[in-house]
């Protein structure tokens, strides 16, 4: 790499700079949102796949998210704790427990969906249709790409 490309990469043009500014400023105002559901950052996003797949387990919440066993662990254990999901046993797999959410959990649905509805808005706000199409396909191709690589570090591809 010579001194230009080295230059543009950690300077003006870094995606990863801004991808990790736009996480941190989404985090923080999504934060500041769900406070009111007595939520944390993190709790808000399981809680989300709970809506989207009532019956799902952990683990497949740990493959959508892409996130730490522990954490889905103890995000869901906070949640049952705060009356917003149940769990159930599997009644063919025993050892896992399937998610549903409460009648408090009910709730808050509107709420919380409401939240990221206005973070979307913010994020993509003048831009055309088109343009946010076109964003949330490179994003999305940019994720499959570090992960595909983050996998290959670990071994797993």
């Amino acid at each position: 790499m010579d001194r230009k490309d080295e230059k543009f990469i950690t300077t003006r043009k870094s995606f990863g700079k801004y991808i990790s500014v736009i996480y941190k400023n989404q985090n923080y105002y999504i934060g500041k949102y769900i406070e009111k559901y007595n939520l944390n950052r993190t709790e808000y996003k399981y809680l989300i796949q709970i809506y989207e797949n009532e019956g799902i387990c952990q683990d497949d919440i740990v493959n959508i998210l892409k996130v730490d066993k522990y954490e889905v662990a103890k995000g869901v254990k906070s949640l049952i704790k705060k009356g917003y999901v149940y769990k159930e046993k599997d009644e063919i797999d025993k050892r896992k427990n399937r998610l549903y959410i409460t009648e408090l959990g009910n709730e808050i649905k509107s709420g919380v969906i409401e939240i990221l509805k206005k973070t979307s808005e913010i994020l993509t706000k003048g831009f055309k249709e088109e343009e946010k199409n076109l964003a949330f396909e490179f994003l999305l191709k940019m994720a499959e790409n570090m992960g595909d690589e983050v996998s290959k570090i670990k071994g797993n591809k």
